[in-house]
């Protein structure tokens, strides 16, 4: 009946007049039930007029197909569309339901934003949302796991906007008097329990908060959470977050009572030894969507904390007393003693007998644990060789084989064939016996380095004055590091460790320094041709946490490092390939911004051309142009194509253009990195946005760059 008027509105809404373009808006939403419109809509929630983006947004039909449209304003720069955001999902409480798990959670943290219009409506909507489904339901139902600093935000939200139901469920949840979660579904209500109860219980006064607990439950609870975790099934995960809630709990205990401080040391002990960490890659990673991906104290971190608090060392500015000083060395003394009998070295059989025969053969270090490793280290070496012998073996008998058939020597080939199979079965053997000991080597040296890279991270102690912090560097992390035959993993976690050492202490860094130069140098050989898709993302990885250490030595430890190495760190920042330069954009930045006049004065006299070519880089990544897409493209995307294209869409079309069409339209680089054929199928289709983020960040970079005390700031 209204088509007509439908088709005008239509092509009113992609006029480039924007007071048209709301109008029309206003008259589409009005028209409820049209594909047309509807789709129309959506169009305009990316429009770059703020009033018709607000418009589109207020208006859009929350249907399955339209959400991900109006999510996507979540992260708008203008705080009037977020409002409408919240306001449209206030309008129908029930659409929560079409909602995921992680675009839950992205909505509750909304709550906390920067703007006091997007915070009063994010309000109403959880009002709306808590009087359909509750507090609890509304926590359970988001993805915990995906993003745990994500989560704990969320749930910090939910505790302080709705406090009563939240103190219900902690000092059910604390007291014990919740029954125990048995299956998938119990398990993500039960992740959510104690989640909301732990955040609750830290918003409440230090003094009253040993009202609600009852350590020697927790104790109980948390060593059964443990176990539990240890299990390599489908319940593990859960029990694994679970049991860092509960440390979470302990941590913020009061720990008055000796006989309490015992079972929380053994419990911490017994976390330290048994509980599951994340890997290093994955932390480092930024793609990884596991929970060890995120920023939030791993299960190892909270076991270093409860010794700590066992010690009386809480968290927060503390003076550098000499009391003080005591009170952490004894603590760090006290955890390098319990990572040394981690350490001890054992035999195959477990009983530790062949330790003094061993003992010719310890070339990686000194101490215990070099005696152990070392030995399966120089196993594995063998091993290594021998594969690839037999890899090698193998090509050459195929080569030898076919060379037999084709003479017609049929003999011969079939002598080839059993020498064939005899070398697969070999190789099979060995490559089981190879993963059998890389799994019992690296095992306990992925832990020992994780304990000691949680209580560099924790600590306050000065190293230079605490010996057995200091010591653990000679003694168990450049031994393991030495080691031959190394994994990509333990490399990683050695690196990492040392990266650490060298933040925290100037000696440390600076007798380091030409290895970190060389890690990061060596980032060039890993965009080389014909690197596998592993190898590169191993060796990026490992040069972003060099990059980040030798950025953050630069800064920190300016009176023990000269001017040449200072600038040594920006020049090997400066000279990252084409291809890999994201990892080196945020170090070499704050190289800049802190050390721009140590820069600036060596310039005068002599140009530093490596640093001097770094700006000009960092400001073509800034101010780039960007690629103009295909016509008709864009003109289907923004609904100004031909009336065939604008006609009345299909279901599938109405999740709004395709995804390069929407990022083009945002604008793409013409400075892209090249993608190897290898890894093409594993990468996501995100390099213009990450282009755009990019520039986003150097364009501030580059407005602080005059801002920065001193004469040097306005000439670079």
């Amino acid at each position: 009946q209204h088509a007509a008027l439908e088709a005008k509105l239509v092509e009113f809404s992609a006029d480039k007049v924007p007071a048209i373009r709301e109008k029309a808006l206003h008259g589409l939403v009005r028209m409820k039930g049209s594909s047309a419109a509807d789709f129309a809509i959506a169009m305009r929630t990316s429009d770059p007029c703020v009033g018709v983006r607000a418009s589109a947004v207020r208006g859009l039909p929350l249907t399955r197909i339209a959400l991900p449209s109006l999510l996507e304003r979540i992260d708008d720069v203008e705080a009037c569309v977020r409002a409408q955001v919240f306001l449209r999902l206030a309008d129908q409480p029930e659409a929560v339901d079409e909602l995921g798990g992680a675009a839950l959670v992205r909505l509750i943290v909304g709550l906390s934003d920067r703007s006091l219009s997007v915070r009063e409506a994010a309000g109403k909507t959880l009002d709306a949302w808590q009087q359909r489904a509750g507090v609890l339901l509304l926590l359970a139902r988001c993805d915990l796991l995906g993003d745990e600093a994500l989560s704990e935000a969320a749930a910090t939200n939910l505790a302080t906007h709705f406090p009563e139901e939240s103190g219900e469920v902690a000092m059910e949840w604390l007291g014990g008097k919740r029954k125990s979660a048995s299956g998938e579904a119990s398990g993500t209500e039960e992740m959510a329990v104690a989640l909301l109860s732990r955040v609750w219980l830290a918003h409440e006064a230090e003094e009253e908060r040993d009202e609600y607990l009852n350590v020697p439950l927790l104790i109980k609870r948390a060593r059964a959470a443990l176990a539990s975790a240890q299990r390599r099934d489908s319940s593990s995960t859960w029990h694994s977050f679970l049991l860092r809630q509960l440390l979470h709990v302990l941590v913020m205990a009061d720990i008055g009572d000796e006989a309490l401080r015992r079972q929380v040391e053994e419990l911490a002990e017994a976390v330290l030894t048994n509980a599951p960490f994340p890997s290093v890659s994955s932390e480092i990673s930024p793609d990884s969507n596991s929970a060890g991906a995120s920023n939030s104290p791993s299960a190892l971190d909270l076991g270093v904390l409860l010794f700590r608090r066992c010690y009386s060392l809480t968290q927060g500015y503390h003076a550098h007393t000499p009391q003080y000083q005591t009170l952490e060395a004894r603590c760090s003394t006290r955890i390098v003693l319990f990572v040394s009998e981690i350490c001890q070295p054992q035999d195959e059989g477990g009983t530790g007998g062949t330790q003094t025969a061993d003992k010719g053969t310890d070339t990686g270090g000194e101490g215990a644990d070099a005696t152990f490793t070392t030995r399966l280290s120089l196993k594995l070496q063998e091993l290594n060789t021998g594969i690839r012998e037999r890899e090698s073996r193998k090509a050459s008998l195929v080569e030898q084989k076919q060379q037999a058939v084709a003479e017609e020597e049929f003999i011969k080939a079939h002598q080839f064939v059993e020498d064939i199979k005899n070398n697969a079965l070999e190789l099979r053997q060995m490559k089981e016996l190879q993963m059998k000991l890389v799994n019992q080597r690296d095992n306990n040296c992925l832990r020992v380095l994780a304990i000691l890279t949680s209580l560099l991270r924790w600590s306050h102690s000065d190293i230079v004055r605490d010996r057995a912090l200091s010591e653990s560097l000679h003694q168990i992390v450049q031994p393991i590091i030495g080691l031959p035959a190394l994994s990509q993993e333990l490399e990683l976690s050695a690196v990492m460790a040392i990266c650490h050492f060298c933040v925290r202490d100037g000696r440390a860094a600076k007798c380091h320094w030409c290895l970190l130069l060389e890690l990061l140098r060596s980032l060039r050989q890993g965009e080389e041709p014909g690197r596998s898709a592993s190898d590169r993302r191993f060796i990026r990885m490992r040069a972003s946490v060099v990059a980040s250490t030798l950025s953050d030595c630069a800064r920190l430890h300016g009176g023990a490092l000269d001017r040449e190495m200072i600038l040594s760190a920006a020049s090997a920042l400066a000279a990252a390939p084409f291809s890999a330069r994201q990892v080196v954009l945020e170090p070499l930045c704050s190289w800049f911004l802190t050390l721009g006049h140590v820069f600036f004065e060596t310039h005068l006299l002599e140009p530093v051309l490596e640093v001097q070519w770094a700006l000009g880089w960092l400001l073509v990544e800034a101010f780039k142009q960007r690629a103009v897409c295909d016509a008709d493209e864009v003109d289907d995307s923004m609904g100004m194509g031909t009336p065939e294209k604008r006609s009345v869409p299909a279901e599938g079309k109405a999740a709004l253009a395709s995804a390069s069409a929407r990022r083009r339209l945002r604008g793409a680089s013409w400075v892209e990195r090249p993608k190897v054929e290898e890894e093409a199928a594993d990468e996501e289709d995100d390099d213009s946005a990450e282009a755009t983020a990019n520039a986003v960040r150097l364009t501030q970079f580059f407005s602080l760059i005059p801002k920065l005390p001193g004469k040097h700031g306005a000439p670079m």
